[in-house]
């Protein structure tokens, strides 16, 4: 059999109705990773959390600048649930811009629109956020687990500066290399997870955050602030230690499918979280 070697798009055309189908918390159609902070009592408000880290971002730049319409752009919008979300909380004279290159996630997005309480102010852009589309200008950008996906970090952030206004921002959280993850002379497993992690996840700008700093400045980006989320996060689920059961015995096998690939990723991202090869982060960068 033949092993599959997707591109972004393909993998999540292929698989988003599964995701959601079988993710954590199908009410909010989210597949973020949920983060249990001392607000978060239900799953529900733990997948929702990076979404409320999203919104505090925006009420500072709210009060900054008071009786001004704000544009949000978010970069890599899956289904639209992060959007929806902010949608509920803001007024009326914003305006949520919403862009993934996946035609699924698209279609489905303006399919939710009409039921969801903050569809209103929500719209959806099929495209690629390495190549971003006439927008209008933007004052907060966001990624969720998406950064990690771009084939070009470098690109990411020079299109991202330049849809920003001055003082607008950029807020990451993903998943980021730690300076042991970075180092040549891992142990030959934790080299392997790393691997694992990058293939299954489509991990094309798995990098530091030091890194990262770098890039966004070349851009004109300003590095603003940095927390680490990691300690927010459930490891070791009983999900998990089944898929690393499967992985044991049939690992060869797994990597031939994308969706099996994922899952095998996400069990090597585990580990590269637990063994501190990765950290999960928020990342503000200013314009």
């Amino acid at each position: 059999m033949k092993e599959e070697k997707p591109n972004v798009q393909d993998f999540y055309d292929n698989n988003t109705r599964r995701f959601l189908r079988l993710g954590q918390n199908q009410q909010t159609r989210n597949i973020h990773q949920p983060l249990w902070a001392h607000g978060a009592r239900t799953l529900e408000q733990a997948v929702c959390w990076s979404n409320e880290l999203v919104l505090r971002e925006f009420r500072r730049l709210e009060g900054k600048l008071p009786n001004q319409r704000l544009h949000v752009l978010d970069l890599g919008c899956g289904v639209g649930s992060s959007l929806f979300y902010l949608g509920q909380k803001v007024g009326d004279q914003t305006s949520l811009t919403g862009i993934s290159n996946s035609r699924v996630q698209v279609e489905l997005a303006e399919s939710f629109r009409s039921t969801e309480a903050g569809g209103a102010h929500c719209q959806f852009v099929l495209g690629d956020f390495l190549s971003l589309p006439t927008l209008p200008p933007v004052h907060l950008a966001y990624a969720i687990e998406a950064f990690l996906h771009a084939e070009d970090a470098a690109q990411f952030f020079a299109q991202a500066a330049d849809k920003l206004t001055p003082s607008g921002r950029l807020v990451l959280i993903d998943d980021f290399l730690t300076e042991r993850g970075e180092r040549d002379d891992l142990p030959p497993k934790q080299q392997a997870w790393l691997a694992d992690f990058r293939s299954g996840w489509l991990a094309g700008s798995l990098v530091s955050e030091r890194r990262a700093k770098k890039l966004a400045g070349q851009s004109a980006l300003r590095f603003v602030e940095s927390e680490n989320l990691t300690p927010l996060m459930k490891l070791g689920r009983p999900r998990d230690r089944m898929i690393g059961l499967m992985r044991s015995v049939a690992a060869p096998q797994m990597r031939r499918s994308t969706y099996f690939r994922a899952l095998n990723g996400g069990y090597a991202k585990q580990q590269c979280l637990k063994h501190g090869l990765v950290e999960y982060r928020r990342v503000v960068f200013e314009a």
